[in-house]
């Protein structure tokens, strides 16, 4: 039995480190292409601030009034309960 189990040791050790790698593998490509996806948004980002400046600035402080509003909803009703 003990000898069965020694002989089968390294054919286990050798699948468990290849689906190991493959699991590396694929998460690397997957950080790859965020990344990738990242950079371009970046670019796009930075493209359209660019040439709209003043509808970035509009854009954006909106976007925070809408968050501060959101934010104090939040802690209104938390401090209410």
């Amino acid at each position: 039995m003990k000898n069965a189990i020694e002989t089968q040791t390294p054919a286990i050790d050798s699948k468990v480190h290849a689906l190991t790698q493959r699991a590396l593998d694929a998460v690397h490509q997957q950080t790859d292409g965020l990344v990738q996806g990242a950079e371009r948004a970046r670019r796009r980002g930075i493209a359209y601030v660019e040439q709209q400046p003043v509808k970035s600035v509009l854009v954006a402080a909106a976007a925070g009034a809408a968050l501060s509003a959101v934010l104090g909803l939040l802690m209104r009703s938390r401090i209410n309960h």
